[in-house]
């Protein structure tokens, strides 16, 4: 091999590496990291440009709504792309209805019409 023998011990050390994450993603459980990327993408969410548009344009839709339903809300997008798996390799799993939501105080549109 030519090169330093610096570059050589780096190349190496991140071979090694490589194959060890891929070794360990390999025999992870995927809904746990499913939960691990969810839980992430929750803290670092509010960090991004499209959060606090996300937010302002919330707020122009809905003026009655409070600060805390607001963020519930933005709290649920964050965690869509760790999700984002069962709509690309399980589209038949996936209801066309509304999801229900779990908050006491916010309501679905289609239960106020039609008293589910």
């Amino acid at each position: 091999m030519t090169g330093s023998p610096f570059k050589n011990l780096l190349d190496k050390t991140v071979g090694a590496l490589t194959v060890g994450l891929l070794y360990g993603i390999k025999h992870t459980d995927r809904r746990r990291m499913a939960n691990l990327a969810g839980a992430f993408m929750r803290k670092i969410g509010p960090l991004f440009k499209e959060h606090r548009i996300g937010r302002e344009q919330l707020r122009a839709a809905f003026p009655d709504k409070s600060d805390a339903e607001i963020e519930y809300i933005l709290g649920g997008v964050s965690a869509l792309p760790s999700n984002s798996h069962i709509l690309t390799n399980f589209p038949s799993r996936v209801s066309a209805s509304r999801p229900r939501i779990s908050s006491p105080t916010l309501r679905s549109p289609r239960s106020a019409t039609t008293g589910s």
